[in-house]
């Protein structure tokens, strides 16, 4: 909620009140930013607008910075051009991460690949004689003896004669073979850091940059969405993010996966930043050896796992019991994070005991995570 108004009252002639508004508090998960401070009037800004909206609308165009940086970055510019009269002010009771912008909105600008690269089921066999196309069609026919002869001949292509867009598409398919558990296909991914240094030109990788779009985007070029992730390989994959030769694939993947933030827990990056979650756990009681109950699971500090107060599991049926790094692995997954940027925090110490994880879950209205757990667990 956005609030510009001055935050006195009048209650005589020439006579101000300084408590101004009555106090507001910001419900869970909400932010109310006001013009000014308590006792302050607004300015006038330049035009139509007042000084916090021309301020407002003076940082929205900034790209990929968390709302509190933004409205502090309109406090500063609301104080500096008020001459030190006004300041704004925001009560928020936020404990996730939201931006107003993220950047890139449209995942085919900038990409130096054509079309059928990118909508890669346009891509067709027009009898082309060059060996690159037959990698290509003999990695897409689903049959494993085909693929599997076909992916030692990638070490005979030459990467400076090669069209980028083939490039790019190889990459794709390597990974669909990989993905459809051709033999050959998983050793080169398991070996991706060795196998693509070839195709590395002028910094660019053309096919590495395939492989981690195969991973996110789908054959018509879109965002596959958390639950359809081609990520069976990504703990592979996330090998060559701290490689040189690869890090501006590592930046194409993260531009072009901008506007899909909210949708993602684990976005490569050249700096990725880990992703925690709080375990809350219940002993159970009665047992020679100590066991526990999964209860909830929070990441930002919201629930995205919820079988505590509200819902209670009298049949043990109902639990999976596994060991904590079994869980860790469960958890993997489905956030779809590498283990090594995984990090989950307990509330007990469970690392070598047993645990009972939920199978059916009540999932929060607002928590699309709860709706990923629900799907793939039944």
């Amino acid at each position: 909620m956005l609030v510009e108004t001055t935050r006195m009252k009048e209650v005589g002639r020439g006579v101000r009140e300084q408590a101004g508004l009555a106090p507001i508090h910001a419900p869970k998960g909400t932010i109310i930013a006001f013009a000014t401070s308590p006792g302050e009037r607004v300015s006038d800004g330049i035009g139509r607008n007042g000084l916090f909206t021309s301020a407002l609308l003076r940082h929205i165009i900034d790209e990929k910075i968390p709302i509190e940086e933004y409205f502090k970055r309109v406090r500063n510019s609301v104080y500096a051009f008020s001459n030190g009269k006004q300041t704004s002010w925001e009560h928020t009771s936020l404990s996730g991460t939201f931006y107003f912008n993220y950047g890139q909105l449209v995942h085919m600008v900038d990409t130096p690949y054509r079309e059928e690269a990118i909508i890669d089921n346009k891509y067709e066999d027009e009898g082309s004689a060059e060996l690159i196309d037959e990698i290509i069609f003999s990695l897409k026919s689903h049959n494993w003896y085909t693929q599997n002869a076909a992916i030692p001949k990638i070490d005979t292509l030459k990467p400076k004669k090669e069209d980028r867009s083939k490039v790019f598409v190889l990459g794709r398919n390597i990974l669909q073979a990989a993905n459809g558990s051709a033999r050959f296909a998983i050793s080169f991914i398991e070996n991706l850091v060795d196998n693509a240094k070839i195709f590395t030109i002028n910094g660019e990788n053309d096919l590495v940059n395939g492989i981690l779009f195969e991973i996110y985007f789908d054959s018509k070029g879109k965002f596959r969405g958390i639950n359809k992730l081609k990520d069976l390989h990504l703990e592979e994959v996330t090998k060559v993010f701290n490689i040189e030769l690869y890090v501006k694939s590592i930046i194409f993947i993260e531009k072009l996966l901008q506007p899909y933030l909210n949708e993602l827990f684990f976005v490569p990056s050249v700096s990725p930043k880990p992703i925690h979650f709080d375990l809350f756990l219940d002993e159970k009681p009665g047992k020679r050896v100590t066991e526990y109950e999964v209860k909830s699971i929070r990441y930002d500090g919201k629930a995205v796992l919820l079988p505590d107060s509200d819902i209670y599991f009298a049949d043990e049926s109902l639990f999976e019991p596994m060991l904590f790094t079994k869980f860790k692995q469960k958890m993997e997954n489905l956030t779809s994070t590498p283990k090594k940027y995984l990090k989950i925090a307990e509330h007990a110490s469970a690392e070598a005991t047993p645990l009972f994880c939920p199978i059916k879950l009540d999932i929060t209205s607002d928590s699309w995570f709860g709706s990923v757990i629900y799907e793939q667990m039944h």
